[in-house]
């Protein structure tokens, strides 16, 4: 498979210098984890399904995105670290 121009521009290597220790809260999860989701619903019924969730740097190491799928179910979130805020 080829990576598009598209995914080397949003990927990268590791966190940027100026954030890496400011990156660990979500940092620590790059990688891929395999999932066993339990859902509860409110009549009481439980549901189980397989998934998994990638978490990787992006953005020149600026952002971690994560990737959650429990089929049919996608979920993408892009984490950044606000220095005003911190």
């Amino acid at each position: 498979m080829t990576i598009s121009k598209f995914l080397e521009a949003l990927g990268a290597d590791g966190p940027s210098a100026d954030r890496a220790g400011k990156m660990d809260l979500y940092g620590r999860f790059v990688g891929s984890w395999d999932l066993d989701v339990t859902q509860f619903r409110e009549d009481g019924v439980r549901r189980q399904r397989k998934g998994e969730w990638h978490f990787g740097w992006a953005l020149e190491g600026r952002a971690i995105q994560d990737v959650w799928i429990v089929p049919p179910t996608w979920r993408l979130n892009v984490e950044f670290f606000a220095r005003r805020i911190a």
